[in-house]
């Protein structure tokens, strides 16, 4: 009787545990995921169109980039669909050479459950992000508009170079994580023992040279291709 009843409790279990991973695939369909990091940012925004998200999970951050290729009055209004007392922050971010860049101004909102609101500033030729977080909900939906409306050549890719850039910045970017952690990988192995015998020693040691030689293309590779999105993103064509 006792095994008939263990058994019972373990089929439950796996059942609740099914239930469990079925509605968390249920909340990750979100219409612009993945979109968690600046390298997968959905995009490029559209003036006068609306956009809706819905946060996946407790941590979820979503990002959006658009374009601006001359200086313009950005206007925004989020809508926070939440309906009890849990709030949404947004935040607009710019693309610099090497890093991402906060806005002076008026670039942030924070929004509750049920509310909308809007918001305005001022941004210079460039490629920005705008970022939308909702601390510890999930399954929770927002949207989201940029404006003025009508006015959609401000935010589209001017240039088809400009959204051809993207991708080899995504691409070289990863190619820098994956040799720089191997490079990671090589250090720790020769600190973790250091009993090895000297020849091993030196092949572990020209394994590092030769990655931290590939670590520096790699870097190389990323600014020149970061260099190419910059330029061709923040001059009109």
């Amino acid at each position: 009787m006792r095994l008939l009843t263990r058994h019972v409790l373990l089929l439950a279990t796996a059942a609740l545990a099914i239930f469990a991973v079925a509605a968390q695939s249920a909340v990750a369909a979100g219409e612009w995921e993945p979109n968690d990091s600046y390298l997968t940012a959905a995009g490029p925004l559209v003036a006068g169109t609306t956009y809706t998200g819905v946060f996946e999970t407790s941590n979820d951050v979503d990002y959006f980039y658009f374009y601006v290729p001359q200086q313009t009055q950005l206007q925004f209004k989020v809508t926070n669909s939440t309906p009890q007392n849990v709030y949404l922050c947004t935040n607009i971010e710019r693309q610099a050479l090497d890093r991402i860049e906060g806005i002076n101004g008026n670039a942030s909102l924070s929004v509750y459950g049920g509310e909308s609101k809007s918001g305005a500033v001022t941004l210079t030729p460039g490629k920005y992000y705008f970022e939308v977080d909702c601390p510890g909900t999930v399954g929770k939906t927002y949207s989201f508009t940029l404006g003025p409306a009508g006015v959609t050549s401000t935010y589209e890719p001017f240039a088809l170079a400009c959204a051809a850039a993207h991708p080899p910045v995504t691409a070289a970017s990863t190619a820098l994580g994956q040799v720089s952690a191997k490079l990671q990988k090589a250090r720790q192995r020769l600190t973790e023992h250091p009993r090895w015998k000297p020849l091993r020693k030196r092949k572990v040691r020209a394994k590092i040279a030769s990655l931290k030689s590939e670590v520096q293309a790699a870097r190389g590779n990323y600014n020149a291709a970061a260099k190419n999105e910059l330029a061709a993103c923040s001059v009109p064509q």
